[in-house]
C-alpha cells in the first residue's frame, strides 16, 4: 500500500467513525423517545435497536412484547416493528450475529447489559 492509499484509507476510516457516531446519537434519541412513550403507557421497554431496517422493541418478557404488539401495531396501527421479549431477542441476535454483523442495542434500566443477554434461556 503506497502513502496515498494509506491516507485515503485513514480518511475513509475517520469518516466512517464519524458517520457511526452520528447514527448512534440519532438512534439514542429515537430510543429514548420510544422508552418514554412506552413507559407512559405502562410498558417496560428494556431495549431498542434498528434490526433489518425495522424498529425493534425489546421487553422483559415475551408476554409483554406480545401485548404491546397487539395494542400498538395490530389494534391501533400506530407503531410498527419487531417485538421481542429479552430471551427471544437474545436468541435471534445470537443467530444473526453469528452469520452477519453485530446488532447495536440501546439498553435501558441496568442491570441488562449488551453482552449478558446473548446467553439467556427461557
Amino acid at each position: 500500500m503506497n502513502e496515498q492509499e494509506k491516507l485515503d484509507e485513514k480518511e475513509y476510516q475517520e469518516k466512517l467513525k464519524e458517520l457511526r457516531n452520528t447514527r448512534e446519537k440519532k438512534l439514542n434519541k429515537v430510543a429514548q423517545k420510544f422508552q418514554d412513550f412506552f413507559s407512559k403507557q405502562g410498558y417496560n421497554l428494556i431495549g431498542f435497536c434498528n434490526f433489518l431496517l425495522e424498529n425493534t422493541f425489546i421487553f422483559e418478557t415475551r408476554q409483554e412484547a406480545e401485548k404491546a404488539y397487539q395494542e400498538f401495531e395490530k389494534d391501533k396501527q400506530e407503531i410498527f416493528g419487531w417485538w421481542y421479549g429479552k430471551v427471544d431477542f437474545a436468541n435471534v441476535r445470537l443467530h444473526f450475529e453469528s452469520k452477519y454483523e453485530e446488532i447495536v442495542v440501546n439498553w435501558f434500566n441496568p442491570p441488562v447489559s449488551p453482552h449478558s443477554d446473548k446467553v439467556l434461556k427461557e
